[in-house]
């Protein structure tokens, strides 16, 4: 009953960070250093959102 009510959230929480650990290299961390380590997320963060505004932007639709 718990699952199903937090597998919706968990959805569209967890492709994010599947694109960031396969595409961004982010499985670890590179820095020590944790302001240059929040830098790094955020710019990964602004890539995959630019990424989706693009692909909404610029879509191919099929004519019906």
């Amino acid at each position: 009953q718990r699952n199903r009510l937090i597998s919706k959230v968990r959805a569209a929480v967890e492709r994010p960070f599947a694109v960031f650990k396969q595409h961004y290299g982010m499985r670890r961390l590179r820095f020590f250093n944790l302001a240059t380590n929040r830098t790094q997320c955020v710019l990964a963060g602004c890539g995959y959102n630019l990424q989706r505004a693009a692909a909404v932007l610029f879509a191919v639709r099929k004519p019906a």
